[in-house]
């Protein structure tokens, strides 16, 4: 049973760790993505003067 339990703690670990992982990596896109829209739509405003 303690090969098992130790298992399943592990398990949760390993799936936070997973979790907190893609969840910055997800963070940082939006970021990214953020900032290349206000550059497109400042470049677009600029164009259309």
């Amino acid at each position: 049973q303690r090969i098992i339990d130790n298992a399943n703690t592990k398990s949760r670990q390993i799936q936070t760790s997973t979790m907190d992982y893609v969840k910055d990596n997800l963070e940082d896109l939006e970021d990214q993505l953020t900032e290349m829209l206000m550059f497109i739509q400042k470049n677009k405003k600029e164009l259309d003067l």
